[in-house]
């Protein structure tokens, strides 16, 4: 028995692991020079030229190395985050860029430069879809092992919002033809690659 317990003490104890932080743009990832099994991204909308980051995730990755995104949709109720919303329940996907520019030049005179720098600037331009993720990775040797969407605790409320719009969906589908029921209402999405090649 004594044996047994040394062994499992033995497993329980930290092995050390040789780690490194670095401050560099995911476009310039590969300076790193070095191969990663796990990666993770918390803030991707706010990344612009997915196609760039893809590639420059593929080139640190090995086949096997598993992507994960947690990843708030420009699309959803929130995700023009706070810096860049209207008011408006889903105005920043409502109003196309140039009716946008002008509600708020009318409307948030205070802040509106900010404003439009932040929606054109701090979240991905151009807009990018779920779907169109999956594509630039499949492109970059990466498969989808999961795509999973959160509802928020305000579905019941933001779900309301989109009632109360005539025509919603199909003036939403106007300006973003590529963007999914589900990104406009989740709050959060989990989407999890894994490398192939």
């Amino acid at each position: 028995m004594a044996k047994l317990i040394d062994k499992i003490i033995f497993t329980l104890k930290r092995v050390p692991k040789s780690y490194r932080f670095a401050q560099v743009g995911v476009h310039e990832i590969e300076q790193l020079d070095d191969k990663f099994d796990l990666l993770y991204c918390k803030a991707i909308e706010h990344i612009h030229d997915w196609k760039k980051t893809f590639e420059s995730i593929s080139k640190i990755s090995k086949k096997g190395s598993i992507l994960y995104f947690k990843h708030r949709p420009f699309f959803s109720y929130l995700g023009a985050h706070r810096y860049a919303s209207v008011g408006i329940p889903w105005g920043h996907i409502l109003l196309n860029d140039d009716e946008y520019i002008r509600f708020v030049n009318q409307h948030h005179k205070g802040r509106s430069r900010e404003m439009t720098e932040f929606f054109l600037q701090g979240l991905a331009y151009p807009r990018y879809t779920i779907s169109d993720m999956l594509r630039i990775a499949q492109l970059n040797n990466f498969i989808p092992i999961s795509v999973r969407y959160d509802s928020p605790k305000y579905i019941n409320q933001s779900s309301g919002f989109i009632n109360e719009v005539d025509s919603f969906w199909d003036i939403v589908w106007e300006n973003y033809p590529r963007v999914s029921a589900e990104e406009i209402m989740c709050g959060m999405a989990h989407i999890v690659f894994k490398k192939i090649n």
